[in-house]
Parts: structure tokens; C-alpha cells; sequence
């Protein structure tokens, strides 16, 4: 870790003070974990005013709500809670004709949780920032293919289709190392390949006073973390083979609207605390809340997954007493349902080693009031900020240049490269070595067998970090990059040297 920052000035309207630092290189080796917090902040007295922020005043055509938000007159008493505090319904002696006329629609769970937030790193974001309770006095409805029951769709989404479908997929093959199998776990958890292999599954700054983490969520992530822990302690054992087996159920497809998003008072209010003045443990801090980017569209639903590892002596010889001796352990991961029935799937796995098909069914069913993001297409979180916020331009513009510096922080860069053509793959503040199946070590510098010595090997390096961008000369700016090839003998880097942008 670098140095602490000098604390900044102290902030007039939060009364804090905020200080930073950054991470210089990830343990490796059984080094240090890095997964410290990068901000600070501490209460102060300030030496100047803090300037009221005002928002805009309704129209003579809105409402305003005790909160200071503006909704259209014709939302007032028509029974829906428009404002988020009721302050549009208290006035009311009669409710108007409501929406639904005197159909009382439940609003779709798939409908509440959609536009789930996005960490590009891997992470799951602790809140929703879109009130997805607003419905804009429409009565927009859609029936479960399930229940055949029909649900009230909130005004964000545009569009909310029920389509279940029930996807399981056994391995063909058998992965002979867990570094072949560690591969293919980590790509399939990445929201972009273009980011090397760097992973954050768990949050390390401080939760914001606003923000409501989701429990679920964050036991998710660390059950993610936890499992890839599990499989990188096979890399250096022997006479082990694995077995994947993963199922999926998806519930419904959706896509947000693109324009006049309602957001939460939550949100609203975390973005009008942040700093005007760039605090990069303060956006660090919002991007782990609400993350790097949100769900424009995707498919929700559950899904779940198996590691059997098998212990091939046992498995090699022609006859066994005890079937269960073939299997060492199941490592499981169970994404969406409530957390009773994940729970109880996921012990039901490892105690009896396949999956009970009373525990599935009871988890399957659960998905619905519990759903998870199962594929997305990102929206860049910084594209929310009202821009007639005070201040909403400075601090958009923060907010993608910290999800630029979060990117760049939690980089692959940051770690040595590996030996004998080795991957090197940054998990949480940790720099590991994912070994081809000839090679084992931490730093995939044992050969498993004589046998294998004549093998062609070709060494591969590591990125370091990219330097700064240039100043901008003739609308472009570029910066570079060298490969780091410490320990290495002819090794080189796949890739460019340098990069160009517009500016």
C-alpha cells in the first residue's frame, strides 16, 4: 500500500474529511492479501458555509412532495405511492379512480429488482438505484406463465417478459488440474474478457449511511470468493480430478427505458453527498454501493453449480467398496432463491454429493420472490446522475473517471508474471498463478513429471501498468505500456505497447 494522502479540506456540507491512498502491488506467493479499504474520511469543523443546494422548483403542472421531488398533479391521490413517503396521498379524502381500476395487481418481484447494479470486477453492488415502486400512473401488466397469475410492472421497465426455461449442462469432460477448471470458472464470471484477468467478488470500502446492502447479495459474493479459494488449494495436490456440473433456470427477459428513469430518494441523496471536489475513496465508495454500471437489459433467474473433486487413485483401481471415497468434496455455489431453500439446496449438495430433487424444486420456486442476474447488458452507472442536480455535471464527470481509476486500481498489472507460461489472475487483493497441466507450484515453476521435460514451454510476461495519458496535442493523447518479465528468460507480452485516444 502507498502512503495515506494528505487530509483534504474539511467539507461544509458533510462536515468530513476525506483522505486516500492506493495500492502499489498485489501479495503474490503467499504474500500480504491487499483488501484494506482505499478511503478514509473523519467528522471536522468547517472555516467557510455550506451552500444550500436548491433543488428546482415543480412546474405549475407538478406536485411537489415532502421529499422536494416532482411528480405530474395527475398522480395525486389515485392511490399509488408516487412521491416514496405518501406525501401525494395524505391530502386525499377520496382516492381518485386507481390505475388498475378494481384489479389489485401485486407489483412483479422480476420487475422490483431489475436494473440490478453491475461491478465490472465481479462484485454484487449493495442497492438498487432505481425505484422501480413508481408506476407513473400507467397500469402496465404482465402475466405469469407460471401462475397465470398477471403483475403490475413498474414504470423503469419497459418491457418484462416471463420465459422459464430450465438449462442443465454436464461437463463432457473431466478438467485433470483445478487450474484449467479455476480458467474457466473466472471468464465466465467476467462481465468484460477486455479486463484481463482481474476479479474483485468482495466489497472493501465502507458501506455509505444511505445504503441498504442486500444480506443475500453479499453472502453471494463471498461464496463466490470462498469457492475459488476452494479449487486454488487443489493447484499443488496430486491424483485429483474434477467434475463440473451446473444448472440454470431463467425466469424472464427485460430492458430498462431509456430516458425519464425514476430514481431512488436513496440514490438521489448519496450522489447529492458526494464531493464536488474528486475524493477517490468517496467514488470508490458509491461505485461498491450502487457499482460500476447497471443492467439495461438482461435475463434473470438462478442458477447453480457443482465441483466434484475425485480422487482418481481410487477411481483408477477396478474395484471399490465405498462409492462416496471416489468423492474427496463438492464445492457448490447456489445464486438466487430465498435464503432458506439456497441454503438448504446447497447443504443437501455437500452432505449427500448430488443434487436433491426436493431441495431443487423448493429452491426453483423460490427464484421468483428472489431473482438474480443471470446475463446483462451494462449501462454506465455515471449515465444516472441528474444533470440538473446541483453540481451533476462535476460529478458525473467524477463518477467516470473514478470507475475508470477502480478499473485500473484492481489491475492484473500489479502482479508478477508467472513461470512456464503460467496465467496470472488478480482474486481479491490476491495475485495467483494458474498453471498449464504439465507445471504446479505457486508460481508454476515445478514440473509435474520427467516425463513431460521436452515439452516446448514459451514464457509469457506481464503487463505493467499503463502510464498516464500524454497532454492532448491535435485532438489525440496516448499512452504506453512495457512488459514485465522479471524471473523470465525470452519471455514477451502479447498485446500493444501503446494506446491512442481522442481528446
Amino acid at each position: 500500500m502507498s502512503p495515506w494522502s494528505e487530509w483534504s479540506p474539511c467539507d461544509p456540507c458533510s462536515k468530513l474529511m476525506y483522505r486516500s491512498r492506493s495500492v502499489e502491488a498485489f501479495g503474490q506467493f503467499k504474500g500480504l492479501v491487499c483488501n484494506q479499504p482505499l478511503g478514509d474520511r473523519r467528522a471536522c469543523q468547517p472555516d467557510r458555509v455550506c451552500e444550500e443546494q436548491i433543488r428546482p422548483q415543480c412546474s405549475n403542472t407538478e406536485f411537489q412532495c415532502e421529499s422536494g421531488n416532482c411528480i405530474k398533479k395527475r398522480l395525486q391521490c389515485n392511490g399509488d405511492n408516487d412521491c416514496g413517503d405518501f406525501s401525494d396521498e395524505d391530502i386525499c379524502e377520496d382516492v381518485k379512480r386507481t390505475p388498475c381500476g378494481k384489479h389489485e395487481l401485486e407489483l412483479s418481484e422480476l420487475g422490483r429488482t431489475a436494473g440490478y447494479g453491475i461491478n465490472i470486477l465481479g462484485s454484487d453492488p449493495r442497492s438498487n438505484a432505481f425505484n422501480n415502486e413508481f408506476f407513473n400512473g400507467l397500469c402496465n401488466r404482465v402475466r405469469d406463465t407460471n401462475t397465470l397469475e398477471y403483475h403490475r410492472i413498474p414504470w423503469n421497465v419497459a418491457t418484462l417478459n416471463y420465459a422459464t426455461l430450465a438449462d442443465e449442462s454436464f461437463s463432457k469432460e473431466l478438467y485433470d488440474d483445478s487450474s484449467t477448471l479455476l480458467k474457466e470458472v473466472l471468464q465466465e464470471t467476467k462481465e468484460s474478457l477486455s479486463l484481463g484477468f482481474s476479479f474483485k467478488f468482495t466489497t472493501t470500502e465502507e458501506v455509505t449511511n444511505d445504503a441498504t446492502p442486500s444480506n443475500f447479495n453479499l453472502k453471494f459474493g463471498k461464496q463466490k470468493t470462498e469457492n475459488i479459494k476452494k479449487l486454488t488449494e487443489y493447484s499443488s495436490v496430486k491424483h485429483k480430478t474434477f467434475m463440473r456440473v451446473k444448472g440454470k433456470v431463467q425466469l424472464s427477459t427485460f430492458r430498462m427505458r431509456s430516458r425519464d428513469l425514476m430514481l431512488t430518494e436513496t440514490f438521489q441523496n448519496d450522489v447529492a453527498h458526494l464531493p464536488v471536489e474528486y475524493m477517490k475513496g468517496e467514488y470508490f465508495r458509491f461505485l461498491e454501493d450502487y457499482g460500476t454500471h447497471y443492467a439495461i437489459s438482461g435475463r434473470s433467474g438462478g442458477e447453480y453449480e457443482l465441483v466434484y473433486v475425485i480422487n482418481k487413485e481410487t477411481m483408477t483401481k477396478k474395484e471399490t467398496g465405498d462409492k462416496k471415497a471416489l468423492i474427496d468434496k463438492v464445492v457448490t455455489s447456489v445464486s438466487g432463491g430465498t435464503a432458506a431453500t439456497a441454503a438448504a439446496l446447497k447443504m443437501k449438495i455437500e452432505k449427500s454429493g448430488v443434487l436433491d430433487v426436493g431441495a431443487y424444486v423448493e429452491w426453483a420456486k423460490s427464484l421468483i420472490n428472489a431473482p438474480v442476474l443471470l446475463h446483462s447488458q451494462p449501462e454506465a452507472i455515471h449515465s444516472l446522475i441528474p444533470l440538473n442536480m446541483p453540481h451533476g455535471n462535476a460529478k458525473k464527470e467524477n463518477l467516470e473517471r473514478a470507475t475508470k481509476d477502480y478499473i485500473a486500481e484492481y489491475s492484473v498489472c500489479k502482479c508478477q508474471p508467472c513461470q512456464n507460461g503460467g496465467t496470472v489472475t488478480l482474486v481479491d487483493g490476491q495475485c495467483l498463478c494458474l498453471c498449464p497441466p504439465q507445471f504446479e507450484g505457486l508460481a508454476c515453476q515445478t514440473l509435474k513429471t520427467d516425463l513431460l521435460r521436452d515439452v516446448n514451454i514459451i514464457q509469457e510476461g506481464n503487463w505493467n501498468c499503463w502510464s498516464p495519458w500524454s497532454t492532448c496535442s491535435g485532438s489525440r493523447r496516448s499512452r504506453t505500456r512495457t512488459c514485465n518479465t522479471n524471473g523470465l528468460t525470452g519471455a514477451s507480452c502479447k498485446g500493444e505497447t501503446e494506446s491512442t485516444d481522442y481528446c
